[in-house]
C-alpha cells in the first residue's frame, strides 16, 4: 500500500489497530467496512453510526459529523440557512449575509441586497 505508515514493532500496535510483526495501519473507514476486527484479541468495534463520517486515524479511527452539520456522531443535525460549519458548531454567518442550509464554510455565506463585500462577508 503505497501510503502505508509501516514501524518495527511488538504485539501493543496490534491491538492499536495496526497488523503484523511489520506494522501497517488499518484503515478503518474502509469503504463497506461495518464494523473494525482486530486480530490479536479478536475483538471488533462498531462502524460510525448512521448519518456522521469516519475518519482513520494511525491506529484508530473517530466518527464524526459530515461538513456542515454539528451534533455528536449518530446525532448530526444539518446547519440552518443563515449559518455554516465552524469546527463542528453552527455559527451564524456575518451581519448582512445569507448562506443556504448545510453550509460548511463561512464563504458559504454571501452578501445580501445593500450590502457588499467577499465571500464571507467578511
Amino acid at each position: 500500500e503505497g501510503d502505508a505508515q509501516e514501524w518495527q514493532v511488538g504485539p501493543a500496535a496490534v491491538l492499536a489497530g495496526l497488523v503484523g510483526s511489520q506494522c501497517s495501519d488499518v484503515n478503518e473507514c474502509g469503504v463497506g467496512v461495518s464494523s473494525v476486527a482486530f486480530p490479536a484479541n479478536g475483538s471488533s468495534v462498531a462502524a460510525c453510526p448512521s448519518g456522521s463520517i469516519c475518519n482513520n486515524t494511525l491506529g484508530s479511527f473517530e466518527c464524526g459529523c459530515p461538513p456542515g452539520y454539528d451534533g455528536t456522531p449518530g446525532n448530526c443535525t444539518e446547519c440552518e440557512a443563515r449559518t455554516y460549519e465552524l469546527a463542528g458548531v453552527c455559527v451564524s454567518c456575518p451581519t448582512g449575509s445569507d448562506s443556504p442550509r448545510g453550509s460548511a464554510e463561512v464563504e458559504a455565506c454571501v452578501c445580501l441586497a445593500g450590502y457588499t463585500g467577499p465571500a464571507g462577508g467578511m
